[in-house]
């Protein structure tokens, strides 16, 4: 994982931001989502997409958000459902953690978190 350089010390900050995006709408028509090697098709329209992602060099890691505001989706031959989700979760050397995620399938509403980390490679 790489570490942003610093090119002064005077301008060493606690974070420093990689890359921010928006999407006022995203749609996708006639997609496929994979599963088991299933293509299985898929249809969704987005709006109020937004992520971002900064490094905090306090910490020695990647944070980041994802926003998805509300999301029209068909599911093969499904009926069409709306979903929300919004994330924020962090990238470490030997780590992965979401410390917020949230799914709403109105009136259905599911909030998780969690960390994956791995052990040191030993030679």
């Amino acid at each position: 994982m790489p570490t942003p350089k610093i090119h002064h010390a005077s301008t060493e900050t606690p974070s420093s931001s990689c890359s921010r995006f928006s999407i006022n709408q995203l749609e996708v028509r006639r997609g496929e989502f994979l599963w088991n090697n299933r293509r299985i098709p898929c249809d969704f329209n987005a709006s109020g997409v937004s992520a971002d992602m900064s490094y905090s060099f306090l910490h020695g890691r990647y944070e980041g958000n994802l926003l998805l505001g509300r999301v029209e989706t068909q599911w093969q031959d499904y009926r069409p459902f709306v979903w929300l989700r919004a994330t924020h979760f962090s990238l470490g050397k030997n780590e992965v953690e979401v410390t917020f995620a949230e799914v709403e399938f109105r009136p259905s509403h599911i909030e998780a978190h969690g960390r994956v980390t791995t052990s040191a490679s030993r030679s």
